[in-house]
C-alpha cells in the first residue's frame, strides 16, 4: 500500500491510499489506482465508469480528454481524485515503479527485429556459468534458475514488469537481461527500469503494421538508448549493420561506453569474430575478446547465432564492468543450448533426415535460417512456413521470394490467421510461385514434408517455433510444431515397421 503522492510525487498532499495499480478494469479492486491508457484498439477512458463503480480510489488520465469526461460519466460523479497527466503511459510506468520500489541492480535490455531472445537466453547462461544469479524475461517468458514463468508479451506491461523485478530483487538476483520489443520501448512499458547495458542486434521488415514505415520503426527502439538507459550506462553495438553508425554517434551524444561486436569490431573492449569454421553439428570459432583471444566448439548451427553470441558476451561484459574469465567463458560456450523452438532440432527421422523447429516469421530470419542449414544439407533443403494474420502484409511476398529462392521444396500452410481468412493469407505468399504446395491445415503440412523427406534432405517448419497454441479469431487452439513434428516422425516409423 502506497500514499498517492508517493506514487504523484506531484501530489504533495493527497493522503489517498492506494493498494494497487491497474490499467485494465477488469483487474480494479477496492483502493486501486485506474491509469486510463489509450491503446492501439481500446481507450482506457470510456472504462472510467466501470473502475470507479469496482472500488478505484483514483482515476489518472491525460488531458487532452478534459472534454471527454462528461460525456463518459453522464449522470454519474467522479467521486474520486482524478488527476490529469500528459501521457498516461509514462506515468503508468514511473508509478509502478514507485508502488513496487525494488528491483535488480544490473539489468540489460536488448532491442532489435531478429535475435532478442537468444541474446537474452544466452546472457543468463553466460553470468550463471559464471556463478550470478541471474534472470532472462521475454518471449519466452522469465526464467530464474529453476523458476520459470510463460509470458504472452516480447516486452511485458509496465505493472507486470515492475513486479516482476520487485520479485526478484526478493529472490536475491541481481542480473537480469530483458527483450525491448519496439512496441515496449515507444509505448513507455519499459521506463522506470534502471538499464545498466542496453544493445542492440540488428533492423530488418516487421511491425510495419504498427510503426509506418521503416524510419519510425528504427526511430521507436532508438529510443531505448535516449530515453530508458541510465546516464552511466553502457551500449553494445552491432558493428556489421548499416545501423551501426547512427547508434555510435547517438552513444557518442549522449557520453556512454560502447562495446562493439561483430567481424568488424574495433575498440578496446571489442568482442570480434576471427574465424568460423562449420561442423556437422555446430562451428569451430576464434573470437577476440578484448584483445585476448578464445578458441572453443560452438555446438549451435547458423551465423546469425554466432552474431547473438557475441551480444551476449558484450552484455555480460557491460553488466559485469570486469574482464570476464577467458577460460571459464570457454567452458560455458562450449556447452551453450540454444532457446526453445529456436533452429530446435526434432531427433528420430527414420530416413536420418535432418528436422528442425524454428519460430523465423519475418524475412531476415527465414533467410538466416535457411542459409545457416544449407551448408549442412547434402539432399534437398524443405520449408513449411506460414504468415500470421493481421500483421504486417508487406512481410509474405518478401518471405516467399526468399522461400523460392533458398528452399528446393516449399509447402505454405496456415501459421496464426487470427481474423483473416488463411486461404487468402496462403493465396498472397503462393501468388506467382506456383511450385509450392498449398496445404492449409499445418499438421498435414508438416506429416507431408515428414514422409517426403529422404536421407541428405533437411527440413525446417518455420513461424511459430515454441509457441503451443494456433490462433484462429478469438480461439487458440492447442498446437505446438514440436510436439506435431515428434508424433509425425512416430507415425511414419511404426508404418515403416
Amino acid at each position: 500500500m502506497k500514499k498517492l503522492s508517493v506514487l504523484m510525487p506531484s501530489l504533495t498532499h493527497s493522503e489517498v491510499e492506494i493498494h494497487a495499480v491497474a490499467f485494465d478494469s477488469a483487474k480494479v479492486s477496492h483502493g486501486s489506482l485506474f491509469v486510463a491508457v489509450s491503446g492501439h484498439a481500446q481507450d482506457g477512458i470510456n472504462y472510467i465508469p466501470e473502475a470507479i463503480e469496482k472500488g478505484a480510489a483514483a482515476i489518472v488520465v491525460e488531458e487532452r480528454h478534459r472534454h471527454k469526461i462528461t460525456e463518459i460519466m453522464g449522470d454519474k460523479k467522479i467521486a474520486v481524485p482524478v488527476v490529469w497527466v500528459e501521457n498516461s503511459r509514462k506515468s503508468l510506468s514511473d508509478i509502478a515503479s514507485r508502488f513496487y520500489e525494488t528491483q535488480p541492480s544490473n539489468i540489460a535490455m536488448v532491442t532489435g527485429t531478429s535475435g532478442k531472445s537468444s541474446v537474452v537466453w544466452f546472457t543468463r547462461q553466460i553470468l550463471e556459468g559464471l556463478g550470478f544469479d541471474a534472470a532472462s524475461l521475454g518471449t519466452m517468458g522469465l526464467y530464474a534458475g529453476d523458476f520459470f514463468k510463460k509470458g504472452a508479451l516480447t516486452t511485458a506491461d509496465p505493472v507486470s514488469l515492475h513486479k516482476i523485478l520487485s520479485d526478484l530483487w526478493n529472490r536475491n538476483i541481481d542480473y537480469l537481461a530483458v527483450e525491448a520489443s519496439s512496441h515496449g520501448i515507444e509505448q513507455h512499458r519499459l521506463d522506470g527500469a534502471h538499464v545498466k547495458v542496453a544493445a542492440f542486434t540488428n533492423l530488418s521488415q516487421d511491425h510495419l503494421d504498427y510503426h509506418g514505415d521503416m524510419e519510425s520503426y528504427f526511430k521507436a527502439k532508438q529510443r531505448l538508448f535516449t530515453d530508458c538507459l541510465d546516464q552511466n550506462g553502457v551500449v553494445i553495438l552491432n558493428a556489421d549493420i548499416p545501423e551501426f553508425r547512427t547508434l555510435n554517434d547517438i552513444s557518442k551524444h549522449h557520453s556512454l561506453k560502447t562495446i562493439q561486436y561483430g567481424i568488424h569490431a574495433t575498440g578496446d573492449n571489442a568482442i570480434c569474430l576471427i574465424n568460423r569454421s562449420i561442423l556437422d553439428q555446430g562451428q569451430d570459432l576464434v573470437l577476440s575478446i578484448a584483445g585476448e583471444t578464445l578458441e572453443f566448439t560452438l555446438p549451435l548451427i547458423g551465423s546469425f547465432q554466432v552474431h547473438n553470441l557475441l551480444c551476449a558476451i558484450g552484455i555480460a561484459q557491460g553488466l559485469l564492468d570486469v574482464p570476464i574469465d577467458s577460460s571459464a567463458l570457454k567452458v560455458i560456450l562450449s556447452t551453450l543450448k540454444t532457446v526453445p523452438g529456436r533452429l530446435e532440432k526434432i531427433e528420430g527421422h527414420p530416413r536420418k533426415a535432418s528436422v528442425y523447429v524454428d519460430y523465423a516469421h519475418k524475412p531476415d530470419a527465414l533467410q538466416s535460417v535457411l542459409k545457416a542449414i544449407a551448408p549442412h544439407t547434402q539432399g534437398k533443403l524443405w520449408l513449411v512456413f506460414g504468415c500470421g494474420g493481421d500483421r504486417d502484409r508487406g512481410k509474405r511476398s518478401k518471405m516467399a521470394q526468399i522461400a523460392f529462392d533458398l528452399a528446393d521444396e516449399v509447402i505454405v500452410t496456415d501459421d496464426n490467421p487470427r481474423n483473416e481468412d488463411p486461404a487468402d493469407i496462403r493465396a498472397e505468399i503462393t501468388a506467382g510461385f506456383p511450385s509450392f504446395k498449398n496445404i492449409g491445415d499445418r499438421r498435414q503440412a508438416i506429416d507431408l514434408a515428414i514422409s517426403s523427406l529422404q536421407m541428405g534432405d533437411s527440413l525446417i517448419i518455420a513461424g511459430k517455433g515454441h509457441e503451443s497454441g494456433q490462433i484462429f479469431h478469438a480461439q487458440t487452439l492447442p498446437f505446438d510444431d514440436r510436439d506435431e513434428t515428434r508424433q509425425s516422425i512416430h507415425s511414419l516409423v511404426a508404418n515403416q515397421q
